[in-house]
């Protein structure tokens, strides 16, 4: 048969995508689901039912109806079990009609006495209304589906970790609190007299020389200050201080008192490098030297600078005022070495040398990086100096330079482990490549390309060489879509491109290859681990198995595949784990026999306990009789809002079906925990999607990542983990 893979040139990088547990998000294909699953709960009871009163609770002929699957699984139970369960049906049966109906809606008009199958009394039921699905409802299901996260201890660990890690995730620093209305004039009742006050500013007119002094002629007085040629004197509570000179000629300039400033609360001083003066006000400070003139600092720039050592700092002395930056959201002092940049959002960072070099001719704020948020700091190996920023991070080392990093280049090469990675430092800013579809940063010992379609990949060592001698992304073989990788016989290394591979193996090298197509996909179980053994009451160890059923969704899930009770090794004991170097397969199918794609798989898995309760068999009986169910109800929603069935959305429709069985089992499985008093271990349902021949799972791998399971049933408790694999 012919390819059905559109030809669009160069491919795409194509990736398996996988899911696990079945939870449906659409309301109305839950509701389709559960009206299902209560048929089946209501088939369940009347077995239990029939068992007490066989004459009026009649079941149908043996066949696949819900009461033939179920009925043997019942029969196992112990006598005490059954009759249990009889008293709890016989309950639910005699509640008052408007509790059956909400819990059951039309099925609480089935009459279990009648001996027709449950399934086919109700579809004589007049419903109320029809339930309406559209082709978009599946098509964003089948989405919601695959873009659930796989919950594996693992997983959470590293979100969390990442969320630690995230240099995003600075905490605002509060806005800047002082504003020209915080430094209103205390009432006058506060201050001294007149008299007094003016005793007190003449004083220390006088101390400082009078006219003869810095400050020359008295101009005026007001209340708690007196104006001269030079300066002015403040009687503010109990302070009396005197501003002069350039200090004063800035401090006037910005209004002052009434300036976001304040009163100041010291005299000039000199600082303690004898260069330069200063006054400290209320709400900061003005600095002066005679290379750099006067300049105030206040709020959270100033507290940063303070904190950094003043004019003792790297940074020196300020040469401009605080200001507004070109964007209007932050605002910046410089200084003769360097800058502070302050945001609501980041906080007030300082940036100098060649980093700060660097940012300025990218543009800023407004380059790609945005604002600082952190100060210039020490690389873990002591050799480089960096910088972070809201939108990348720029990089320093005597021998490399600075240069910027930023984007998905920035997050592949934080993912390696930055500069201790095999690449090194960044030895170029990212730039984009000839052909203006990618872009690129070069490292010390490789690079990360990116485009579009492929996503950022590292490429090193002698595999780089050889893609570099070839023509990089010119070359036939265009963008990695992968990082270097393992092989899968684990004696050598590749990188996957748009249109082929490198290998490499110690003793021949780096060669060029062809990727070979998928053909085969295997279900395995990595790993078991023994929380709690089965029935502790009990002498002897646990002996487990797993069985379940892989069925093919790709064309609405008519092809199915049933495996047996794996044998997952015998001795379990409590705490007892067992990861094991070379997986137990629980079931290989072929993928690739008619070429027709996308393919989607879903399988559903039970843990057994040899000496508990079996209950695989009906496992698999259900999944076929659920199947073809679900499909049609499927289908007469899509006909009920008016859409024709869409063969072409067929896999897609198969993948919802498979997550509808799915989460119709495991309500079925968990019921037998409540209404026939059983402790079985519940399913696991886990999918995934396959867009094509050549794809692989992300990260070029032909490994999934691990699914996790963790259940319980027979007083024991086991978590396990299942992957996927491709050959």
């Amino acid at each position: 048969m012919e390819s059905k893979i559109p030809k669009t040139g160069v491919k795409d990088m194509v990736k398996i995508r996988i899911a696990n547990g079945s939870e449906l998000h659409n309301t109305e294909l839950k509701r389709i689901a559960d009206d299902i699953a209560n048929q089946a709960g209501l088939a369940m009871d009347k077995i239990a039912l029939n068992y007490s009163a066989p004459n009026e609770f009649l079941l149908p002929p043996d066949g696949d109806s819900f009461e033939s699957i179920l009925k043997p699984a019942f029969y196992r139970l112990s006598n005490d079990k059954k009759q249990a369960s009889y008293t709890q049906a016989k309950s639910r049966l005699n509640a008052d009609l408007p509790l059956r109906t909400a819990r059951l809606h039309e099925l609480a008009e089935i009459d279990l006495r009648k001996a027709e199958p449950v399934e086919h009394l109700a579809k004589t039921l007049i419903r109320s209304e029809s339930v309406r699905i559209t082709p978009e409802d599946i098509l964003k299901e089948q989405e919601a589906i695959l873009n659930t996260e796989i919950h594996t201890p693992q997983y959470a660990e590293g979100f969390i970790k990442s969320l630690e890690n995230r240099f995003l995730s600075v905490n605002t620093l509060p806005e800047l609190s002082t504003s020209v209305d915080s430094f209103s004039e205390l009432p006058k009742e506060n201050f001294p007299d007149i008299k007094t006050n003016k005793q007190r500013i003449d004083e220390k007119y006088n101390s400082m020389g009078g006219e003869n002094g810095v400050l020359g002629k008295q101009l005026d007085y007001h209340d708690n200050m007196a104006h001269y040629e030079h300066g002015a004197i403040y009687a503010n509570g109990m302070n009396v201080v005197e501003v002069h000179g350039n200090i004063w000629s800035k401090y006037s300039a910005l209004g002052a008192e009434k300036s976001v400033l304040g009163y100041p609360i010291t005299d000039e001083n000199t600082t303690p490098d004898k260069i330069g003066r200063y006054n400290h006000f209320q709400g900061g400070s003005i600095y002066w030297t005679p290379k750099t003139g006067a300049h105030e600092v206040h709020g959270n720039i100033r507290e940063k600078w303070k904190s950094l050592g003043w004019e003792k700092s790297v940074l020196g002395y300020p040469i401009t005022d605080e200001s507004t930056t070109p964007d209007k959201i932050g605002r910046y002092n410089h200084f003769q070495n360097g800058s502070i940049y302050w945001t609501p959002k980041t906080g007030a960072h300082e940036v100098h040398g060649a980093i700060r070099e660097k940012w300025e001719s990218l543009g800023w704020e407004k380059s790609v990086l945005g604002y600082p948020i952190t100060d210039e700091n020490m690389t873990p190996d002591k050799i480089g100096r960096y910088n972070h920023f809201q939108g990348g991070s720029i990089y320093w080392t005597p021998k490399t330079g600075a240069h910027e990093v930023h984007g998905a280049i920035w997050d592949k090469w934080k993912s390696l482990g930055w500069e201790k990675s095999v690449l090194g430092y960044p030895i170029t800013d990212e730039s984009t490549t000839p052909d203006k579809i990618g872009r690129y940063n070069h490292f010390q010992n490789g690079s990360i390309y990116w485009t579009p379609k492929t996503g950022a990949h590292e490429i090193h060592g002698t595999i780089r060489d050889l893609w570099k001698s070839l023509g990089w992304e010119k070359s036939n073989l265009c963008y990695p879509i992968t990082d270097e990788l393992n092989l899968p016989d684990g004696k050598g290394k590749y990188s996957r491109f748009q249109g082929g591979e490198i290998h490499w193996y110690p003793e021949i090298g780096a060669y060029q290859a062809s990727p070979k197509a998928i053909t085969t996909l295997t279900l395995r179980c990595v790993s078991l681990h023994c929380i709690d053994e089965t029935n502790p009451e009990y002498l002897g160890s646990d002996e487990m198995r797993m069985a379940g059923c892989l069925f093919d969704i790709s064309s609405a899930g008519e092809k199915s595949y049933k495996f047996g009770k794996i044998d997952l090794e015998d001795g379990w004991d409590d705490n007892e784990w067992n990861n094991w170097t070379s997986p137990p397969h629980l079931i290989s199918v072929p993928i690739n026999t008619d070429n027709v794609w996308p393919k989607g798989y879903l399988a559903t898995c039970i843990l057994i306990e040899s000496d508990g309760g079996d209950y695989s068999e009906e496992l698999n009986k259900l999944v076929d009789k659920l199947t073809p169910i679900v499909k049609e109800k499927l289908e007469q929603a899509l006909e009920s809002a008016g859409e024709a069935y869409l063969g072409g959305i067929g896999a897609v429709i198969g993948h919802v079906l498979g997550q509808m069985v799915g989460y119709i089992i495991e309500k079925i499985f968990s019921w037998f925990k409540g209404w026939w008093n059983d402790d079985p271990f519940p399913p696991v349902t886990v999918s995934l999607q396959i867009p094509g021949p050549d794809a692989l799972f992300p990260g070029g791998l032909y490994d999934s990542p691990d699914v996790y399971g963790n259940v319980g049933g027979y007083g024991g408790q086991y978590e396990f983990y299942l992957d996927w694999r491709v050959s």
